[in-house]
């Protein structure tokens, strides 16, 4: 156990709790690789409790899904969606925010990240497009039974971190692959 008493941020937010430490090799608390679509399945299984976390999505084609939740976790504490009118919504708890760029053809990474001091965004590529934060957000988040939602959106990879991404890291990604190996290279931001 990690005891954590009167840690401030710049915004003078105190952060106190005792959390279970956990080790994720790469920071990486679930990842799936491969061409797929959600199937309403589990695919993060492992109970996390964070103060910050990051969902990556690459997308090889959104087949024009609208008006559709892309994940959620069991407990509707955490939710991705597409909206009717073709933006990304992202909800931690009670506070929310909505792309202001639309998906498109073009668009191939949507990274959502919850940081530390409960500021939620929304990367489109590897620009972030919006952001919104609740003072009233707890400082602490509980990643727990993630369902990938069943839909005809087509991922390469969807990655869930153990905190969340800074803008630096948010990187275009090539991948060059054949039937037997695939390389990933990341040009940084």
């Amino acid at each position: 156990k990690l005891q954590v008493k009167g840690v401030k941020d710049i915004f003078d937010n105190e952060f106190s709790n005792t959390v279970e430490f956990q080790y994720f090799t790469s920071n990486l608390i679930s990842s799936i690789r491969g061409e797929f679509s959600g199937s309403d399945s589990i695919f993060v299984d492992t109970t996390v409790d964070t103060d910050s976390f990051t969902i990556r999505f690459n997308v090889k084609d959104f087949n024009n899904v609208k008006n559709a939740v892309i994940l959620h976790s069991e407990d509707n504490s955490i939710v991705a969606e597409i909206t009717n009118d073709n933006h990304v919504k992202f909800t931690v708890g009670q506070t929310s925010v909505t792309s202001e760029s639309e998906i498109t053809k073009d668009t191939h990474f949507v990274t959502l990240v919850r940081e530390r001091n409960a500021l939620i965004k929304i990367y489109i590529g590897t620009e972030i497009d919006s952001s919104s934060w609740d003072e009233k957000m707890e400082s602490s988040v509980k990643i727990h039974n993630l369902i990938l939602n069943k839909n005809s959106i087509v991922y390469t990879y969807v990655k869930v971190f153990n905190y969340g991404l800074a803008y630096s890291e948010v990187s275009e990604e090539i991948s060059l692959k054949n039937e037997f190996i695939e390389r990933v290279f990341s040009i940084s931001n």
